[in-house]
């Protein structure tokens, strides 16, 4: 699910220089399934397009090598990952928006 340009440029002005971020390739975005995840061939990113997700997000920004980031939750995409029998998060308990990086 990306999120405006302006959302992901204000995040990333936010982060210190000394810590040499760069700003990500993308957008920032909350990705919703990354390939290695499908269980099934059922799943389809056109799907994704199509649905209404709401987010709430944490403002601060969290550093965990190479990636800064914020915390954000969807109770959409939490019950979007079940229908195809994922794990309601992909790491710890919570969506994350990358907004800049250490590469």
């Amino acid at each position: 699910m990306e999120l405006s340009k302006d959302f992901g440029d204000y995040y990333y002005s936010l982060i210190p220089k000394y810590k040499n971020a760069q700003k990500q390739k993308y957008n920032a975005h909350v990705t919703i399934v990354r390939e290695f995840e499908q269980k099934s061939h059922l799943f389809s990113y056109q799907l994704c397009k199509n649905f209404e997700f709401s987010i709430d997000y944490d403002p601060t920004i969290w550093y965990a090598y190479p990636y800064f980031f914020l915390e954000c939750f969807s109770p959409q995409i939490e019950q979007l990952r079940a229908d195809y029998g994922l794990r309601p998060y992909r790491i710890n308990d919570c969506y994350h928006i990358t907004v800049g990086n250490t590469k």
